[in-house]
């Protein structure tokens, strides 16, 4: 009898399942339909009515939002994209950001580390963090075993060449890099400002000194929490937000 039960269970959980991607597959190509013929409120009902948002369906509904002049809510859904997404979302979703950035008039950092850091995360998008750590941890093992086999000065003089060395160390540290700037992405908590002049605090109440205003559609890094408000650094500082006026994503 309880055999029985727990078939039928798996099967109407495997019956609901097939019949929601099913679903979210019919609404995700109406929503393409929709979107290719500018009807760019008909695919966000479609898109929103996906049970499984993956970044295909965040990317598309950033689209629609950005042409719908709802800024903010286009980040929202961008930055999603990219952080679900390793494959070339994540470069559409950077050039949709930055698209948006100049049509919002909003300056964009390039500094030098600033312009190494973003081409690295691109890069890191492009893999899983276990394939990343799986990489390292085999330069790591090639590492303790020729120096636990040969010796450092051996290698070194005999076992490969300086040319050798130099392409190896840059790989470790290639990928090393790539690790680190990857579990960065993951681990940072990201918000996006939904209302024009967003007030600041040096602290979490309004009794605080105001800092300054952020505009809408602005990206900040979430640094901590207290009650109903987010500690929050954007590009000239840090301070307190009410949650009420920040997405996370």
């Amino acid at each position: 009898m309880f055999k029985k039960m727990v078939r039928s269970i798996i099967i109407l959980v495997c019956a609901t399942s097939i019949a929601h991607a099913g679903k979210d597959e019919e609404c995700f190509l109406h929503a393409t339909t929709l979107y290719k013929n500018h009807d760019w409120n008909g695919a966000l009902r479609q898109y929103e009515k996906i049970n499984a948002q993956g970044p295909a369906v965040w990317y598309g509904m950033g689209n629609c939002f950005f042409y719908t002049q709802q800024y903010a809510d286009a980040l929202v859904c961008w930055l999603r994209a990219k952080r679900e997404s390793n494959s070339a979302i994540t470069q559409a979703a950077d050039k949709a950001i930055a698209h948006l950035a100049a049509v919002l008039h909003r300056p964009v950092s390039t500094t030098f580390f600033t312009q190494i850091y973003f081409f690295l995360a691109q890069k890191s998008a492009t893999f899983s963090l276990l394939f990343l750590q799986l990489v390292s941890l085999f330069f790591w093992f090639l590492t303790w075993f020729f120096l636990r086999r040969y010796g450092l000065k051996k290698i070194f003089t005999s076992v490969l060449t300086s040319v050798q060395c130099i392409c190896f160390l840059f790989l470790i540290s290639f990928f090393a890099t790539l690790l680190s700037v990857k579990y960065i992405e993951q681990v940072t908590m990201r918000g996006v400002v939904m209302q024009a002049d967003t007030p600041v605090y040096a602290g979490p109440l309004e009794t605080y000194q105001l800092l300054t205003t952020l505009p809408q559609a602005y990206a900040v890094t979430i640094r901590g929490t207290s009650t109903d408000w987010y500690k929050a650094s954007y590009d000239t500082g840090m301070g307190w937000i009410k949650k009420d006026f920040i997405t996370v994503v």
